[in-house]
């Protein structure tokens, strides 16, 4: 049966569409900006980074929206947003602060895995932040790897995550560490207590409107955001230093940092150029990862090049420190990290499972002169096994996304 065009659902529909065909077609504002850098690979980056903003919307906003009848989706490589952490695993279902829930899964074989109630994202509302988190240092696991966890509801011993009025969204992290070939993800279910069996109703148009202008609001929002979020950094960094690590903890807004310090530097470096960048080495049992970001805050290609690492991964020097060393070419150390092309950049360290997060130093040395700067028993690292060492990432990137 055909539709009257002044019926005022077929118009709302028009309007959120209309709204949402804007908000994608206004990147050149931005991305024309006089302050984004003008060489190529940032240009098509900032494409890229606008796809994967429209992906990510359409995911969270009209595809996964359901909260009566919730489904997990990933946040993988096609939705680097906000700084995602290589050795992360991200999967998002949205809630109903009135329901409750029950996650079931196995432990899989990360470092350790992360969950988290949270209200909103950041950009998208004025005051995105976590309610309730639990790590696998926190939760009962059981002998198998079996988990099972509780979302609102009447209040638990263990494995319950509280909720409150404003919540959204479930949120879990997989950390890996070593990046092993045969590592196993976890594997994550939600269902709703009480709705088990039940069937979501057919979408109608005023749930279709409200969804498109949702996913409207977060390419306009997300956008902005994050680019305002790099300019502060680029304002306020140094090139080739770093600022003090900032903990982000419960106490605090920011959504994708429950417990965790963050310590942010800038990079700045010729093709003849190398920086090497020093931290003390964490406990065995506290997380450190180190990774690369371009202008877009998004992570380097982590798949092909190797543009992180964690202190699983690192050479430890006898005298525990990881001596990372950045440059554009392969100067044939252990811990060398691909610039992959990128004249400037981001550096991010994170810490976790510590209640205190070291202080990373940084200093520009010219490339053919990194093995000066290192301890004298430092390995040459040959092409076979550099290209070795891609494999194993690739490998384990492969099975971690189930590709």
């Amino acid at each position: 049966m055909a539709t009257d065009d002044t019926d005022p659902s077929r118009a709302a529909i028009a309007e959120a569409w209309a709204r949402l065909a804007r908000a994608i077609t206004s990147a050149d504002a931005i991305l024309d900006a006089p302050d984004v850098p003008d060489h190529g690979v940032a240009l098509a980056e900032g494409y890229d980074y606008w796809a994967q903003v429209i992906s990510f919307g359409l995911r969270r906003e009209l595809h996964y929206a359901e909260p009566d009848n919730p489904l997990f989706h990933r946040i993988g490589l096609d939705t680097k947003i906000g700084f995602d952490n290589p050795d992360n695993v991200y999967e998002i279902a949205k809630i109903n602060p009135g329901h409750a829930y029950r996650v079931t899964g196995s432990r899989g074989t990360a470092q350790f895995l992360e969950f988290s109630v949270s209200v909103g994202f950041p950009g998208v509302v004025a005051t995105p932040r976590t309610i309730s988190k639990l790590d696998t240092t926190e939760i009962d696991v059981d002998d198998d790897g079996s988990i099972e966890l509780y979302v609102g509801g009447p209040p638990r011993a263990r494995n319950w995550f509280a909720v409150d009025d404003d919540a959204t969204s479930f949120l879990v992290r997989q950390v890996f560490g070593a990046w092993r070939a045969d590592d196993v993800p976890g594997d994550f279910r939600i269902e709703r207590i009480g709705g088990e069996g039940a069937s979501t109703p057919p979408l109608d148009p005023e749930v279709m409107a409200l969804r498109l202008h949702r996913t409207a609001e977060f390419v306009e929002t997300q956008t902005r955001y994050w680019i305002d979020y790099a300019r502060g950094l680029y304002g306020r960094i140094a090139p080739n230093t770093f600022e003090a690590p900032g903990l982000q903890g419960r106490e605090l807004v920011q959504i994708n940092a429950a417990r965790a310090f963050f310590c942010w530097g800038l990079y700045d470096l010729g093709v003849d150029d190398a920086l090497v960048v020093e931290v003390a080495a964490p406990a065995e049992d506290t997380y450190l990862g180190f990774h690369l970001v371009n202008y877009w805050l998004q992570s380097l290609d982590f798949v092909t090049r190797i543009t992180s690492r964690n202190a699983r991964q690192a050479r430890v020097d006898d005298d525990g420190v990881i001596r990372l060393v950045l440059a554009h070419t392969d100067p044939g150390v252990p811990n060398w990290l691909d610039v992959t092309g990128h004249p400037r950049g981001g550096m991010l360290f994170r810490a976790a499972l510590t209640p205190t997060a070291p202080q990373p130093t940084a200093a520009v040395v010219a490339l053919a002169r990194v093995r000066d700067t290192l301890p004298a028993d430092t390995p040459v690292v040959s092409p076979g096994q550099r290209a070795a060492e891609i494999a194993e990432r690739h490998a384990h990137v492969a099975g971690r996304f189930r590709w």
